[in-house]
């Protein structure tokens, strides 16, 4: 039987609950949340109940009104939703089941926004858990798929997955708490339920221990798939290839490169697992199919280009490299800049500072992160914005102007850097780009009495340049 002493004490050897804040509870009105919700209330935690209404069945209104109601009789905070869940489907072209988890996990999130909440729990128990490995067996996952469900996984956190469903279900009945069975559970049409109704009673007469010896396997699994992350996340580090050389903080969370010169020196094991770790990093998953082909290619030494699903993501690769990147739409910005004064762009990574200066004489790089120009000769005023067609400047020491898309070329930046790139003007044009080149017309010289100094920075950071 669970009572309030052992869930206590489960959460105390486990940690999953935090030691501040609230938590955004999801409350569906059956069995496994209300034994959650109400656990919670005895023992003084808390809880913020979220109740999603998918509004696809006509007692869903009959359920949220008892779930409010069995929230207030606890003293429990209650927070409703209604989603469109067919009309989700159809947008974003995915399933009924797909759409619903979509909506409840978005739901949830907005809930612990709203309330300030510092994770988000669900209800899942060791029967969900052994049955997502089940499902993945028999959909021939890999040893991640064989982890099951985790225990936490960012700022979601799952409380019951130690104990299984009957479990749940005696213990509403034992305290007289209402709940509801979602007709879902016993409806075949859903992979899930046919294999709780049909296949796991026949597993369950073959080891009747077979909850306890699936998640054993299930933790086997979690814990060498976190060992193997580790190894292949090394082996990205020896193959990683810097992008962009001193402007790579432009797109460090938008791409990733690997040289493959020594590739065959390393295990296609960690590679494989190296792949998909990339397009996870840039936000995608890749399915095992996908996955071969990158692989295949990487070895083959010849072109080739994928898209994981989504059309977010994607790789493209050649005999010399692969290059991982998330497509991104470009933002054009276009800002004054004071001086002294700051421009900063959060949502492209840099700042842009300026500020009056005494230069000390020294030979400038022209293609340093930071610069002197002589206030008196520039055509005020000052602006800093991203790349335009048909942009050019002198660079300091040459003869005549170039194209900055050249420049960039000569640069090596990547499509996703030239987009993100700050351009320093005044109204003549262009006059610095940080990493690329400063303008020859207003650069300091031995007989400059007005200078400034322009500094290119991490978005945030206000201390020092990155020079």
């Amino acid at each position: 039987m669970l009572t309030l002493d052992r869930f206590e004490a489960h959460l105390t050897a486990t940690g999953i609950w935090p030691a501040e804040g609230r938590v955004v509870v999801g409350y569906s009105g059956g069995a496994d949340s209300t034994c959650l919700i109400h656990l919670l209330a005895r023992g003084k935690r808390n809880p913020i109940a979220a109740h999603l209404n998918h509004g696809q069945r006509p007692e869903s209104e009959e359920e949220a009104r008892k779930c409010a109601e069995f929230c207030q009789a606890l003293g429990v905070s209650y927070a409703p939703g209604h989603a469109d869940v067919p009309a989700l489907a159809v947008e974003r072209r995915v399933g009924i089941e797909e759409a619903g988890r979509i909506a409840r996990y978005t739901f949830l999130h907005q809930v612990a926004q709203q309330f300030g909440a510092v994770r988000v729990a669900t209800a899942h128990t060791l029967t969900d858990h052994v049955e997502t490995v089940l499902l993945h067996i028999i959909r021939g996952s890999g040893r991640r798929g064989l982890g099951g469900i985790a225990a936490e996984s960012g700022d979601l956190i799952r409380p019951m997955l130690a104990f299984d469903r009957e479990t749940t279900r005696a213990y509403c009945k034992h305290h007289g708490l209402w709940f509801h069975d979602d007709p879902a559970n016993v409806d075949d049409r859903h992979a899930r339920s046919r294999l709780r109704n049909r296949v796991f009673p026949v597993l369950k007469e073959l080891n009747p221990s077979i909850e306890e010896a699936l998640a054993r396997l299930a933790g086997v699994m979690r814990e060498e798939d976190v060992f193997l992350d580790g190894a292949a996340a090394a082996t990205l580090e020896q193959l990683e290839t810097p992008l962009n050389g001193p402007l790579g903080i432009l797109t460090r969370h938008l791409e990733i490169a690997l040289d493959l010169d020594h590739i065959r020196h390393y295990p296609q094991a960690l590679v494989r697992r190296g792949i998909r770790l990339c397009f996870e990093t840039l936000g995608a998953e890749l399915d095992h199919h996908q996955t071969a082909l990158v692989l295949d290619g990487m070895l083959g030494g010849v072109k080739g280009s994928i898209t994981a699903a989504g059309g977010v993501v994607a790789a493209d690769w050649d005999h010399r490299r692969v290059h991982f990147f998330r497509h991104h739409k470009a933002v054009a910005v276009d800002t004054a800049l004071e001086v002294p004064g700051r421009v900063e762009a959060a949502e492209l990574g840099w700042a842009v500072t300026a500020e009056a200066a005494e230069h000390d004489g020294a030979t400038q790089e022209r293609a340093s992160l930071a610069a002197f120009i002589d206030g008196d000769r520039v055509s005020r005023p000052l602006n800093v914005r991203t790349h335009r067609a048909g942009d050019r400047i002198q660079p300091l020491g040459a003869k005549g102007s170039r194209k900055l898309s050249d420049l960039f070329g000569e640069a090596h930046l990547t499509v996703l850097a030239r987009q993100r790139v700050p351009i320093v003007c005044d109204a003549q044009g262009p006059v610095w780009c940080p990493g690329i080149a400063l303008s020859e017309r207003v650069a300091t010289t031995d007989a400059s009495s007005c200078a400034w100094r322009l500094d290119f920075h991490p978005a945030g950071d206000s201390l020092q340049s990155v020079m």
